[in-house]
């Protein structure tokens, strides 16, 4: 399973992610080192699928895997299952919220 869609290297926490697609949740191994996350998010295209460890939304009412919903969010380090290794999990921040274009000067 690709994990994620940008270079981690080139994309710093304050960078909003945004993308579309199912919303299922995710079963943890029982594994120290294990990066656990609670819902996977698989991009519409198919290319993708992003593991989620927060949401500042509920996920329970839209986790059936087959609705498409909009998501933004940004990336962030934690360490692994028993605290060991480091983990890059996804953090949603709004579902199906209109997009605002930037302004322009």
């Amino acid at each position: 399973m690709l994990a994620l869609l940008f270079n981690l290297e080139s994309v710093r926490a304050a960078d909003e992610i945004s993308l579309s697609g199912t919303i299922e949740p995710v079963a943890c191994i029982a594994v120290c080192g294990a990066c656990c996350g609670t819902h996977v998010v698989n991009e519409a295209a198919g290319i993708l699928s992003v593991l989620v460890g927060n949401s500042f939304a509920p996920l329970d009412q839209i986790d059936d895997g087959l609705s498409i919903h909009h998501f933004t969010g940004r990336y962030y380090q934690t360490s692994g299952s028993c605290n060991t290794g480091q983990c890059t999990l996804f953090q949603i921040e709004t579902i199906d919220q209109p997009r605002v274009s930037e302004p322009s000067y």
